[in-house]
């Protein structure tokens, strides 16, 4: 469903959430700035990894995500996923026009390749619904320096899924 802070299905244990803080921490990142983001990054998680069929945690959202790869793979289920909801049940939802037909795969971490694989995923979210002030920017995900990026690509994210359902989206 839609994902939000208070409906987690693994609700987190304080010590999930101290390890989580540790391991953001040698990342660059302190999430005790913004402890909000925790849940938020936890539900994130759990959801993607319905999709992606990969073990997805907050601690290895950022070096999953960083290359832009699977924020393509994602675009390209979850389009997917909207056309044969679209097809079985006729609704008069508007599909995107716009699908990412090709990406790099496993590009050098930091590249110009990473960076053009994570714009191409913002382009697909413009044309997907994403509202233009929940958009993030390359530079967000793939330099990850602080937490308000990463709040940022949450937010983008979170509306994502919210689209979603409209298209009859869920995890498997």
């Amino acid at each position: 469903g839609i994902m939000t802070c208070c409906d987690s299905e693994t609700p987190a244990t304080p010590k999930r959430r101290r390890s989580f803080e540790k391991s953001t921490s040698e990342n660059g990142l302190n999430l005790s700035e913004e402890p909000v983001l925790i849940p938020l990054l936890e539900d994130l998680a759990i959801w993607l990894s319905g999709f992606l069929s990969t073990e997805i945690a907050p601690e290895n959202f950022i070096e999953l995500f960083e290359d832009g790869s699977r924020f393509c793979k994602l675009a390209t289920i979850l389009h997917e996923k909207a056309s044969e909801y679209k097809e079985r049940t006729q609704h008069s939802h508007p599909l995107p026009s716009y699908a990412i037909k090709k990406w790099y795969e496993n590009p050098k971490i930091g590249s110009f390749f990473c960076r053009d694989n994570v714009c191409k995923f913002i382009n697909w979210c413009k044309h997907f619904g994403v509202s233009e002030i929940c958009l993030f920017e390359s530079n967000d995900i793939v330099e990850h320096k602080s937490v308000r990026a990463l709040r940022n690509v949450l937010i983008c994210m979170l509306d994502v899924g919210k689209i979603g359902v409209k298209h009859g989206i869920e995890p498997s």
